[in-house]
């Protein structure tokens, strides 16, 4: 549901299943896990294409 959603956005939004491309969404997530023990992993990263420091190049 989430996934055909934000599709509808696409020209606005990025949007990620599990990992991201950006590398500095990664760095963020490797000490993000709900555990504490690694690497985190959203079920979705949306990101929106209107601030380039954020959206999925």
């Amino acid at each position: 549901m989430v996934y055909n959603h934000f599709s509808r956005f696409d020209a606005e939004v990025g949007i990620e299943m599990q990992q991201s491309s950006n590398l500095a969404i990664g760095k963020l997530l490797q000490n993000a896990s709900k555990k504490g023990e690694g690497r985190g992993y959203p079920d979705f990263i949306i990101s929106l294409n209107a601030y380039p420091n954020t959206a999925n190049n």
